[in-house]
């Protein structure tokens, strides 16, 4: 799933190619993921958004929000397996088909969502498991929604003496509190395992556990591996591409996160190890993770 870095590379790139461009319509391929949240007068997608210019492009939690000029804001969700794509396609035969070869590649045709913009151009949505999300809505309405409202401080804007206060007031595993968008949003699997590991503690520790010296270790190391991420362009692990169809480069830097049963980094004599964690699996050391 795409985590922080990804979504924020995405709407960094995003924000370089349609800030100031005007919406011609939409196409929509999967209505039962796509979704109007707001009374609008009129009900057909394509009219919600057309002549709207696109003002801002930014980031909630795992969220991207685009803001048009006339009101409206479309909110996409990636889920599991989607990522948004910025280029050209043709219909034919029931498909959208790219002439660019990284736009072509297998893994970027699974299009189900397409913003017509006037200039030619188009953003798109990819997502081969159907499971990403799609809303209009009135900006007023979604700045007011329980969606966004019941998202947690952001990972990269959280400081350090707001995480300790939230962490002391915890029982839960810590690895399952990262994971909880409404505890703190956007870090998912791949860089919680990340983290804990660079901070050398266990995933199973319980929040309030942690002394004073360990919560400043895991703040460092979660600004760290994030920004770290962000550098190479995010994880491409799975499905996620830059908004060119390329993939990201962190998966190149993984510590833990499927390395099972290859040598802790640290040279400590620990096997990375593998263990269920609910429907999902977490990576650590047994031996330097404490």
């Amino acid at each position: 799933m795409p985590e922080l870095p990804e979504v924020e590379t995405t709407k960094k790139d995003l924000s370089k190619k349609t800030i100031l461009e005007k919406v011609k319509g939409c196409w929509v391929g999967l209505p039962n993921r796509t979704f109007i949240r707001s009374d609008f007068k009129k009900r057909d997608y394509s009219e919600i958004i057309k002549g709207g210019k696109i003002e801002n492009v930014y980031r909630k939690g795992k969220n991207i929000i685009i803001d048009l000029s006339n009101g409206v804001s479309i909110l996409m969700h990636q889920k599991i397996s989607g990522h948004i794509l910025f280029g050209k396609w043709q219909y034919d035969s029931g498909k959208w088909i790219s002439k660019d070869k990284l736009l072509a590649q297998k893994i970027n045709s699974f299009i189900y969502f397409i913003i017509f913009l006037t200039n030619g151009n188009m953003i798109a949505l990819s997502d081969p498991r159907k499971f990403f999300k799609v809303e209009f809505w009135k900006k007023e309405d979604l700045e007011e929604s329980q969606a966004i409202k019941e998202l947690g401080p952001d990972a990269l804007e959280i400081d350090l003496k707001r995480l300790q206060g939230l962490l002391g007031k915890r029982k839960q595993g810590i690895k399952k509190l990262l994971l909880n968008q409404s505890f703190i949003s956007g870090i998912g699997n791949i860089y919680s395992d990340e983290m804990l590991w660079d901070a050398a503690i266990s995933p199973f520790r319980k929040a309030n556990s942690l002394k004073e010296d360990e919560t400043k270790k895991l703040f460092k190391s979660m600004r760290k591996i994030l920004k770290e991420s962000l550098r190479y362009k995010g994880d491409s692990t799975s499905d996620y591409r830059l908004i060119t169809g390329e993939e990201g480069s962190y998966q190149k830097r993984h510590k833990v996160y499927q390395r099972d049963g290859e040598k802790c980094p640290r040279n400590d004599g620990g096997i990375i190890k593998r263990e269920k964690f609910g429907n999902r699996s977490l990576r650590y050391c047994p031996i330097c993770q404490k």
